[in-house]
C-alpha cells in the first residue's frame, strides 16, 4: 500500500522555489527527506474518521510509548544512570529532536 504525500514534501523537493522562499522566513538548512515518515493509505482514512478527541487520545498513546521506549534505549546505553538522569536525557532528546531513526 502506497503511503499519501502531502503537497508540502512535494514542495521541499522543489530547490529553485525552496531558494526564492529561503530569504522569506524559510528554513535555511536542508530537509532530509528520507526521514520524513509518510502514513500508509489505511491509516490516514482511520484518522480522518476519527474524532478529534480520538485523535488526541492515538497522539498521547503514541508520545508515552516513544517516550517509554527511548529511556529504555538510554537505559541500555547508560545503566549505572540515576532515574533523574535518564528523565533529563528524555526530555532533551525529545525536545531538540535530535533522535537517530536508526536507533
Amino acid at each position: 500500500m502506497r503511503g499519501r504525500r502531502s503537497w508540502w514534501l512535494e514542495e521541499l523537493k522543489r530547490p529553485q522555489r525552496r531558494k526564492e522562499r529561503e530569504g522569506k522566513g524559510m528554513a535555511k538548512r536542508a530537509i532530509d527527506l528520507s526521514k520524513i515518515y509518510v502514513l500508509p493509505d489505511l491509516t490516514v482514512e482511520i484518522l480522518k474518521r476519527a474524532t478529534p478527541a480520538e485523535r488526541i487520545a492515538v497522539s498521547v498513546e503514541l508520545q508515552r510509548n516513544f517516550r517509554r521506549r527511548l529511556a529504555a534505549a538510554i537505559v541500555s546505553e547508560n545503566p549505572k544512570w540515576t532515574e533523574e538522569q535518564i528523565k533529563a536525557e528524555v526530555a532533551r532528546r525529545f525536545l531538540a529532536g535530535e533522535i537517530d531513526a536508526d536507533q
